[in-house]
């Protein structure tokens, strides 16, 4: 029995002893607060608007706002604040301005937070209640870290960081709501826990727009290869055509062939200008259908002798398949005859003479048509 009386006794004088700290009645209306009586937040319901927020629900198709403006919707809801701003690293690892949310008055420097701000900010997570700091109050060292033109501005009025894997992304810098009030334990909490969120959203954010980054150089790095590939065949050419030429330029068939040389190789070079230009068409040719059939026919019922067929020019979009017909290599004259001459199947005839005839040749004498084939 004595021992009981002695255990309330020392506990009583303890809480006499402690009740006149501040820091302890703060902490025991918190705990309080928490346990015993209805919290502010219905926190179902500001978890679907944070979603419905961050998804665009409600926006019309392709017009959301940016992430970045949607993130500081989604702080800016919870505390009835009406305007917002968020700040992000740059690659220096100061923090500069993303983007506003309904706040185009807010004068932001170009280097809204230095390297010492952004560290505390990193190092600590901690959310800053601005007018404590304009009042004189330094919990862990804010005061500090806090800029000089964001104390000096009275519309702002807290600092939410938005850490993922204790690394900062961002900084939301919250406008004061309409009816002011003073931030309490369970407006941290909930600004903590959305704020991690975010980050994560910003992170992947991050990531993809890296990724499509890299797959962009990774594709203009292949288009160079083909591009390099062309330029050392045209080098080869003019080259050895500037070596025979030394040897060779009294002779009038080599200048023939020099004249057609470079006027192919000019070709190639604008064809190339044209493929890497985004804006420009280019010297390209333009193709158009032609009813080789018709024309065809028109050839044998006037019964003319099959014309010679030249090769067309590098810049025709048929070159590239007439270099690699053993036919167009070899000879002048483009027909159902000669893929049967040269032992081609008859099943293969039809399709050499649609390619020949697609190439502008629609040379013919003595042949039936390819159905007939």
């Amino acid at each position: 029995m004595l021992t009981q009386l002695g255990f309330v006794f020392a506990s009583s004088v303890l809480v006499l002893a402690l009740l006149p700290s501040g820091r302890l009645r703060g902490w025991l209306n918190v705990m309080l607060s928490k346990h015993f009586f209805q919290h502010r937040y219905d926190y179902r319901a500001e978890w679907l608007r944070f979603n419905a927020t961050i998804g665009g629900a409600g926006a019309p198709s392709g017009n959301a706002a940016p992430l970045h403006t949607r993130v500081i919707q989604a702080v800016a809801d919870i505390t009835d604040s009406a305007r917002g701003a968020l700040l992000v690293p740059a690659d220096g690892g100061e923090l500069v301005l993303a983007a506003r949310w309904q706040w185009p008055t807010l004068d932001v420097p170009a280097q809204a937070l230095g390297l010492a701000g952004a560290a505390f900010f990193e190092r600590q997570g901690f959310i800053v209640d601005l007018d404590e700091v304009r009042s004189g109050v330094d919990h862990q060292g804010e005061a500090r870290a806090t800029p000089a033109w964001m104390i000096a501005e009275e519309a702002i009025w807290a600092l939410v960081p938005l850490l993922h894997f204790d690394r900062l992304v961002g900084l939301v810098v919250l406008g004061r709501p309409a009816v002011a009030r003073k931030l309490d334990w369970e407006d941290f909490d909930l600004l903590r826990v959305v704020g991690h969120q975010l980050a994560s959203y910003i992170a992947e954010n991050n990531g993809q727009v890296a990724l499509l980054e890299a797959s962009r150089f990774d594709e203009f790095n292949r288009r160079m290869a083909f591009v390099m590939h062309d330029i050392k065949n045209l080098a080869s050419q003019l080259g050895l055509l500037a070596r025979n030429a030394q040897r060779h330029a009294d002779n009038p068939e080599f200048r023939k062939d020099m004249l057609v040389t470079l006027s192919n190789s000019a070709d190639k070079l604008n064809a190339l200008i044209a493929r890497l230009s985004r804006y420009g068409t280019g010297n390209v040719d333009q193709v158009a259908p032609v009813d080789a059939v018709a024309v065809a026919r028109g050839w044998r019922r006037a019964g003319q002798p099959a014309p010679r067929c030249p090769l067309p020019r590098s810049s025709s979009p048929c070159m590239g398949r007439a270099r690699s017909w053993p036919i167009a290599r070899r000879w002048s004259r483009c027909s159902p005859i000669w893929c049967r001459t040269r032992s081609m199947p008859a099943r293969r005839a039809a399709p050499c003479w649609w390619k020949c005839a697609a190439m502008g040749c629609t040379a013919a004498s003595t042949w039936s048509t390819p159905a007939a084939a």
